[in-house]
């Protein structure tokens, strides 16, 4: 409203109001994560059977289309139907390969999503070219509010990787990273298979 309202602004005063919007763009940011993170907590999840694959395209039409970042989504193998919530695996994706596309220096930045089946678990790995991650925060990304990062290079709430965690957790799943520094990061998600799932 400011801004419409002093179309040419003094530059201390336009400085300022940079400073108000992006402070209000973070906090927007922090709320709308902060909410996806108790809605995990909160719904009866495990009830329906989930097309990973639809998933999947999904969030290919998010990224294109509503985010920032660029880069390419690789379907290596096709996906699965599990036992799982929608909302919360969707969630997982989103996290999982926004991350990989924006945490990411290359030229041409991908994430790679592979799949395969054990007799007890979905074994979904996604790979990424990205700038990596040092051994001694790689647990500690999992924390809520961790930042690796100067928000003035990735923006971010820190809540992201909290969030898939607490939904493979609440999946009865696991989730590992594997990275280095300069050669991309693969998280590797478990879900258990329930029933004759496809």
């Amino acid at each position: 409203m400011l801004s419409r309202h002093l179309p040419n602004p003094k530059a201390q005063a336009r400085e300022y109001l940079q400073i108000i919007q992006s402070n209000a763009k973070r906090m927007n940011t922090l709320i709308e994560d902060l909410l996806e993170y108790s809605r995990v907590a909160n719904i009866d999840h495990l009830k329906e059977r989930v097309d990973l694959h639809a998933v999947l395209e999904e969030v290919r039409t998010l990224i294109r289309e509503g985010e920032p970042t660029g880069g390419a989504i690789v379907e290596t193998e096709k996906l699965p139907v599990i036992t799982g919530n929608k909302t919360q695996l969707f969630l997982l994706f989103k996290n999982l390969i926004s991350n990989g596309l924006k945490y990411n220096s290359a030229p041409d930045p991908e994430v790679q999503l592979s799949y395969e089946k054990s007799s007890c678990w979905h074994i979904l790995k996604f790979a990424d070219n990205g700038i990596g991650i040092e051994p001694q925060y790689q647990q500690k990304v999992f924390e809520m509010f961790t930042r690796l990062h100067d928000r003035s290079k990735y923006e971010g709430s820190g809540l992201g990787l909290a969030i898939c965690r607490n939904i493979v957790h609440r999946h009865n799943g696991t989730i590992e990273l594997e990275s280095q520094i300069g050669n991309g990061s693969v998280f590797t998600v478990k879900l258990p298979v329930v029933g004759e799932e496809g």
